[in-house]
């Protein structure tokens, strides 16, 4: 607020220099006023003075006077901004506390815009650098280990793994060389991997070899895989499977789920959610075996991709929306306004800003007024299948044209 509040002092301080903010206002367009006061002009004039910007500071502010008239006055004010901020820095002192009132609370409304305005360009201001691979198919899932070493589930391709941040990328040789991987998780230093039709895959050495680790597990159709303590998780085709044994051995865990198609695991707290293709999301609570229905009839496809901040649980679909929990999937918001139409394939979230990959849509930002902004910037596929943030990068994985990165500093002064 303090950031906010010395802008827009120093924009009235420029003012000052010019003569805007020195002497009399004039008292205002008294023509002006009396068509405002006629509520068949109103709307025409109201227009009129936003169009002509700082130069109906004045007028505006002394219909801050008129009770009939001063909702519409302080409408206008904020609608033109910065610009007018002198005038009501000035209307502050007025001897009627009515208007007093009135100008400190358009004051606030063009500080809140201000800053939202600057948030948003901030938002937008970095581009995507290509990190030369992996290539060979789509990049379906992105992760690293404890030591750095990036890794990239490929599409037919197996798991493309980089030891030198991105610069080179190697392919595993043993294990799973053609298969689809969905999901890499990492718990206790090893890594495992969920394949299409082949199970789960353990690595102990950053990828280059897998061994098949699917005792138990009936359906083969592995969609994610995701840690929670020590145990792990596998969402299929057939519902979800538990390992407290590192993956030598999987238990059927789908109390209250029923047969659906997982699609996506996410966790937080200890806390375990799953999308479903049916456009459904569960939750299971710690120390419960039980799922339970948080999400029904959320979207019209597929959860695909789910990001988690403590109890705030954001969701993206096969149709294209993105809907968000503050508390934990009791009630959800869809925030639909900047998307149009892709498939939300992944989420990402670093410094609390929450990034969505979309299937042809390339890469949205969700700003503070809960719309979204495209950050195409160098992304020269608009595809992107997955999305990872790796210290104070975001990395982006797309369809064919391997990995881009970006700069995703806070943006906060």
């Amino acid at each position: 607020m303090k950031a906010r509040y010395v802008r827009v002092v120093l924009l009235c301080l420029a003012s000052l220099f010019l003569g805007a903010c020195g002497g009399s206002s004039g008292g205002g367009d008294k023509a002006t006023l009396a068509r405002l006061q006629d509520e068949t002009q109103r709307a025409a004039t109201i227009e009129e003075l936003v169009a002509a910007g700082a130069a109906s500071g004045p007028t505006l502010t002394k219909a801050l006077e008129i009770p009939a008239i001063r909702q519409a006055a302080c409408d206008a004010l904020i609608r033109i901004g910065a610009p007018v901020a002198p005038y009501v820095i000035k209307a502050r002192d007025h001897k009627d506390v009515t208007v007093k009132i009135a100008a400190t609370t358009v004051l606030n409304a063009i500080m809140a815009q201000d800053e939202a305005d600057k948030e948003t360009a901030d938002a937008t201001a970095f581009s995507w650098v290509s990190m030369d691979g992996p290539y060979g198919g789509s990049v379906m899932c992105l992760n690293e280990d404890t030591d750095g070493c990036l890794l990239a589930g490929m599409a037919n391709a197996g798991v493309a793994a980089s030891h030198d941040r991105g610069a080179t990328w190697a392919t595993a040789q043993t294990g799973l060389s053609e298969y689809t991987v969905w999901s890499i998780a990492s718990l206790d230093e090893v890594l495992y991997a969920a394949t299409n039709g082949h199970g789960v895959f353990k690595s102990t050495d950053c990828g280059d070899n897998w061994e098949h680790i699917s005792d138990g597990l009936d359906n083969s159709f592995v969609h994610a895989v995701q840690p929670v303590g020590a145990v792990m998780y596998a969402g299929t085709k057939g519902g979800v499977y538990r390992s407290v044994t590192g993956g030598k051995s999987w238990t059927l865990a789908n109390d209250g789920l029923g047969d659906d198609e997982v699609r996506c695991l996410g966790s937080a707290r200890g806390v375990l959610y799953a999308g479903t293709s049916g456009g459904d999301i569960y939750r299971l609570s710690p120390g419960r075996t039980a799922w339970g229905k948080v999400g029904p009839d959320l979207a019209d496809g597929a959860i695909l991709s789910m990001q988690l901040l403590g109890d705030w649980v954001y969701a993206g679909s096969e149709d294209g929306q993105v809907f968000r929990s503050t508390n934990g999937g009791g009630t959800w918001k869809a925030l639909p306004d900047g998307l149009t139409g892709e498939a939300i394939t992944s989420l990402a979230e670093i410094g609390s800003a929450i990034f969505a990959g979309t299937a042809g849509g390339g890469v949205r930002r969700l700003l503070p007024d809960d719309t979204w902004a495209r950050l195409d910037e160098g992304l020269l596929n608009s595809t992107v299948t997955a999305m990872h943030v790796s210290g104070n990068n975001i990395l982006s994985g797309t369809d064919g044209g391997g990995v881009f990165f970006a700069s995703a500093r806070d943006a906060e002064e």
